[in-house]
């Protein structure tokens, strides 16, 4: 969590997330689905609005439903339109308000909407909807009086509403109208602190840190113990980049409200992101035993603890949040992390298969299809990455590019192969699907698959680097095509002029050309960018046909204590008969 998304994290009420979001954020909404319905696919929307349109109202009601519930919203919206300018129940209007949002019909939305506000005037919702509608149509005078019954209804959740009223106008314009409109607001009902509130939020929103300060401070001088506020105060400190001005008001907040949990979360949080571990964890440690916020705390130290590499203390956190809550998905995920990298496989499994939901779903299965491929089961481990990409549509590339990386990590190139393949199955053109295959392939020595995937790279994007420096590697080391190996490389350094790896395959292709001495100096800058084991080794042998042997010995021996298990710069010195110390 970043330091600058406390307004996005601190928790907000049931009744918000549940009911507000279906009805302004046009993710959902609720169904009313009590009775069983089967479609029928021949009966067109045009069909169903006339049918319904002089029904009497349950039957309209009922047909709106099913018209709903067969995805054909405009018919559902029109018919609950209807019903709401006659009916005098706001559950219709309220309905007709949700179903309505859907189509982005600003126009009638705020028809119903008014309607729904009329009949049920103490309710926030249909005052908060028509504010927002009225503001993305620069209505800011028209929606002032709405603004004002949020104001004065003064119910417990009210700031929660202003702040999603805020959240929801994000053009430059919008932004102007919403404060405009709380000037307003504010002028007609004198010293109010929701509408304070109201001000500085939208104030802050607009850049204006100075008015939102004067605002904020009004309204905590009224209300110093108001949670909402001291968020708020907090996010605009935060805001200018004032981190430890912000941490000292929590720390502030905390002397005056030692049981507040929500204020202890935030500095713990504030804490944490400004890399003061120590004093985190003792914040944490607090909020260990807090009925709110206790989960969260225990996961938090048990990442600490992972983070750390202290296993120990990161499997006894995540134990006490699975005694709590068994479902909880970050423990299971890090559960099934600290035995992964433990190396037991049938432990890590276990845990991972418990996660259910998106945040940490796909992570680890990621980890479940490396553990079967590790386990010979290369076959169930490609079915569960093909279920897993077709349940995220959306992420399936990342998804195929990770489980391969981990496969090829893990020792698994064949089936990485596989894999990488499956997922080019589905989009034959994708150039990091093709670009990873074709290095996968190059390392199983399947040179001509790798020429192939590379050849294609670069009919898709002439300059992929990568792609050049790849394919002119392959040529130089598998086909001794030297010369179209350097048009590649060239051209990648061209476009790359400092990059490492492209120096030390300008310089290997070089060598192979005769060209001993721009070779060394291409592979003594590329070492000097970047110590790597295979740099020296290439630039061990040139110096060596250079006649310049105890360079290339020492080059080579400082190297292997650095990395003693490397195979490339092991076949070299042993191609050279160096030993091996």
């Amino acid at each position: 969590m970043g330091v600058k998304s406390l307004m996005k994290n601190y928790k907000t009420s049931a009744l918000l997330s549940a009911i507000v979001t279906a009805s302004l954020l046009n993710t959902g909404c609720v169904h009313s689905n009590n009775m069983p319905y089967h479609q029928n696919p021949g009966v067109s929307q045009q069909d169903v609005y006339l049918q319904a349109k002089h029904a009497n109202p349950i039957y309209k009601t009922l047909l709106a439903e099913m018209a709903y519930n067969r995805n054909q919203i405009g018919v559902a919206a029109a018919l609950y339109q209807e019903l709401s300018s006659t009916a005098d129940d706001p559950t219709v209007s309220e309905r007709a308000t949700e179903i309505t949002l859907l189509t982005n019909d600003i126009t009638n939305a705020l028809t119903v909407a008014t309607r729904w506000s009329q009949l049920a005037p103490d309710n926030i919702q249909p005052q908060a909807i028509c504010t927002i509608l009225l503001l993305k149509e620069h209505q800011p005078e028209a929606s002032a009086p709405y603004l004002e019954r949020i104001y004065t209804l003064n119910q417990e959740q009210t700031a929660d509403y202003l702040i999603l009223i805020a959240s929801h106008l994000n053009k430059e314009q919008e932004q102007h109208d919403l404060f405009k409109a709380a000037q307003i607001a504010a002028n007609a009902l004198q010293q109010n602190v929701n509408a304070e509130f109201m001000l500085a939020f939208s104030a802050s929103k607009l850049g204006d840190f100075a008015t939102a300060n004067q605002y904020i401070d009004k309204a905590l001088k009224t209300k110093p113990d108001w949670l909402q506020a001291i968020v708020l105060k907090t996010q605009i400190l935060l805001d200018q980049e004032k981190i430890r001005p912000a941490m000292d008001y929590l720390a502030l907040q905390l002397t005056q409200q030692p049981d507040n949990d929500a204020i202890r979360w935030m500095y713990a949080e504030l804490l944490r992101e400004t890399q003061q571990i120590p004093a985190a964890k003792a914040q944490y440690q607090k909020l260990a035993t807090s009925k709110l916020f206790q989960q969260d705390a225990l996961v938090t130290l048990g990442q600490l603890a992972y983070d750390e590499k202290d296993d120990i203390k990161a499997l006894d956190y995540f134990a006490q949040v699975i005694a709590i809550n068994p479902d909880n998905d970050a423990a299971n995920y890090y559960l099934g992390e600290i035995n992964f990298y433990q190396h037991k496989l049938d432990e890590a499994l276990s845990w991972y298969s418990q996660i259910s939901h998106e945040n940490y779903y796909v992570a680890g299965h990621i980890k479940i299809i490396t553990i079967l491929t590790e386990q010979g089961h290369s076959q169930a481990a490609l079915q569960e990455l093909d279920h897993l990409a077709g349940m995220f549509l959306d992420d399936a590339k990342l998804i195929y590019l990770s489980s391969a990386q981990l496969m090829v990590e893990n020792a698994q190139s064949d089936v990485a192969l596989s894999a990488i393949t499956q997922g080019l199955s589905q989009s034959p053109d994708d150039i990091d699907l093709l670009y990873l295959r074709g290095i996968i392939a190059a390392d199983l020595e399947k040179y001509q698959q790798a020429e192939q995937d590379l050849r294609h790279v670069l009919k898709l994007q002439p300059d992929h680097i990568p792609g050049l420096n790849a394919l002119g590697f392959i040529l130089i080391n598998a086909d001794a095509h030297y010369e179209e190996a350097l048009q590649y490389i060239q051209k990648a350094n061209t476009l790359d002029p400092n990059n490492a790896a492209i120096l030390d395959s300008l310089g290997w292709v070089e060598y192979h050309l005769g060209q001993t001495q721009t070779a060394l100096m291409h592979l003594q800058k590329a070492l000097s960018l970047q110590v790597d084991p295979e740099i020296a080794a290439h630039l061990g042998e040139v110096l060596w046909s250079d006649g310049q042997h105890q360079k290339a010995i020492v080059l080579w021996q400082t190297s292997l204590k650095q990395n003693p298990k490397h195979q490339i710069l092991l076949e070299t010195m042993r191609r050279f008969n160096v030993d091996i110390k």
